[in-house]
Order: structure tokens, then sequence, then C-alpha cells
């Protein structure tokens, strides 16, 4: 079984206690957003892999500049 995001969860949640029972047209409503929010959480992944692997490559060029003098 694939790993839920808290997105995911939240939805499957929500499915299964309360939006059991109501009409089509809300249930189109609801799924939209959820659509935006799987979207938004997807982006906000990228952006913090993305961040992570910078603050990375800036920690590694500080520590290859103190220990072999920089660009001497």
């Amino acid at each position: 079984m694939k790993k839920q995001t808290a997105v995911e969860f939240l939805g499957h949640e929500l499915n299964v206690k309360l939006f059991y029972d109501i009409s089509p047209e809300l249930w189109e409503q609801v799924n939209e957003i959820f659509k935006q929010a799987k979207a938004m959480e997807k982006e906000q992944m990228i952006d913090f892999a993305f961040n992570c692997q910078e603050m990375f490559k800036h920690q590694i060029e500080e520590e290859y500049n103190q220990t072999h003098g920089g660009d001497k």
C-alpha cells in the first residue's frame, strides 16, 4: 500500500466519517477542493526538497572552503 499524504488522509477520513451521505453536486465541490489541496501540497513538497538541496549545497561549499582554503 502506498503512503498517504496528510491531505489524502484527511480526505479519506472525512469521506468515511462525514461525506458518506451528501449529494453528487456537493461531492463534486468537495472533490475539487481536495484536488486543489493535493496540488498545493505537492508544490510545497517540491519547494521543500529544493530548499533542502540548496541548503545542503551551501553547507558543503562552506565546509569545503574552510577545509581547503576557499578559491585560493
